[in-house]
C-alpha cells in the first residue's frame, strides 16, 4: 500500500517505453508496477499527465533571462516597464513560476529532489 507521495523527475522518453519507465522508477527506490502492468497502462498514464502539464521553459542559469526578468534562487523579478508594473513571483513546490503568459522551471526547487543524501542533489550549489 502507498502511504506517501513521491515526486520524481523523469525524462519524457522514459514515458514511452515500459522497460525504461520501470527502470527509472526502480532507480528511485523499490517502486515497481504491479503484476499485469502493460504498455496500455503506461499510455493511459502518459495521456492523463501529459495533458495536465503545461509547457515550461527551464531556467538553466540564475540572473537575467532573455524573456526580461531576473531569476533568483527563491524568486523571480520582472522590472517595471512603461506598460506594466514590476512583478515579483515565487516558485511553486515543483519549481515552476509564471511570468506573463509563460511558465519557467527552476529544477533546483522541485520537490523531486527532496530527501536526497548530501552530495547527490545536482542543484546543491544553486541552493
Amino acid at each position: 500500500d502507498i502511504t506517501e507521495d513521491e515526486v520524481c523527475e523523469m525524462d519524457s522518453r522514459n514515458m514511452l517505453s515500459l522497460d525504461a519507465f520501470c527502470q527509472e522508477l526502480y532507480k528511485r527506490g523499490h517502486f515497481i508496477p504491479r503484476e499485469g502492468f502493460s504498455k496500455d497502462h503506461l499510455l493511459r498514464i502518459h495521456n492523463k499527465i501529459g495533458n495536465a502539464y503545461p509547457r515550461v521553459f527551464e531556467i538553466t542559469s540564475l540572473g537575467w533571462q532573455p524573456e526580461g526578468f531576473f531569476a533568483f534562487q527563491n524568486k523571480v523579478y520582472r522590472p517595471a516597464t512603461k506598460d506594466a508594473p514590476g512583478e515579483l513571483a515565487e516558485y511553486n513546490e515543483y519549481g515552476i513560476v509564471e511570468i506573463g503568459d509563460r511558465k519557467f522551471l527552476s529544477p533546483s526547487l522541485s520537490k523531486s529532489y527532496e530527501g536526497l543524501r548530501e552530495g547527490e542533489n545536482p542543484y546543491e550549489n544553486d541552493l
